[in-house]
């Protein structure tokens, strides 16, 4: 039997650097995305950093600019929710909903993070 996919938007790999802030406590995690949609996206994260189920994040994230030389920051506009979280053996793995799929780039670049 097949199972059906809860999935409302098509996902697509990709790895860059993403920042997650606790909306209520402004406590701030690393990770990075492995994979990303109009709807969430998927991120990993150290060992032992993790929010709960629920909580509100605001979301920042590093793409590569045209020369492959530093990240250009995009915002999530109205943030996302942790909605899923799965202990990993390396890390923790987290899934967001973006409360609203608008997505700005920033001004901003950050040399050679990774």
């Amino acid at each position: 039997m097949k199972t059906q996919q809860r999935r409302r938007h098509e996902r697509a790999c990709a790895r860059f650097p993403v920042w997650i802030k606790h909306k209520e406590s402004g406590t701030v995690l690393q990770g990075h995305s492995a994979n990303v949609s109009n709807g969430g996206m998927y991120l990993l994260t150290s060992v032992g950093s993790e929010f709960s189920l629920g909580v509100s994040v605001s979301v920042e994230f590093g793409i590569r600019d045209e020369d492959d030389n530093s990240y250009i920051l995009h915002h999530a506009h109205q943030g996302a929710e942790v909605v899923r979280l799965e202990k990993l053996g390396y890390g923790t793995g987290m899934a967001l909903k973006f409360a609203e799929a608008a997505v700005s780039r920033s001004t901003r670049h950050l040399q050679h993070i990774l």
